[in-house]
């Protein structure tokens, strides 16, 4: 639904902290469905952890909050700031060569 160059039209994030790579169903106002393809070649394998490459949680956190500002920015007229607080549990590890779809 949405590649890679029409979400750098909805986010300021570039490389190596642009962390969604399409959006595969979007609904505004209801919900939103992003995939980040998770490739040997991100930066951050190289020191988290050398010989069993894991995708940081924090990353992935990050991930969800591109989706959601992209699903945001399709909802609401004038956005401004929004925070909120969440709670989450990684039940697995993100490892390379795995897509998550957030």
């Amino acid at each position: 639904m949405m590649n890679i160059n029409e979400i750098m039209k909805y986010l300021p994030h570039r490389y190596p902290f642009l962390l969604v790579d399409r959006i595969v169903d979007l609904q505004p106002g209801v919900s939103i469905t992003g995939i980040k393809n998770v490739t040997m070649n991100e930066p951050f394998f190289q020191g988290h952890f050398p010989g069993n490459p894991i995708m940081p949680g924090v990353l992935q956190l990050e991930a969800m909050g591109q989706v959601g500002g992209i699903l945001l920015l399709n909802t609401l007229e004038n956005p401004s700031l929004i925070l909120c607080k969440i709670t989450c549990l990684f039940e697995k590890a993100m490892l390379a060569a795995h897509a998550i779809a957030l």
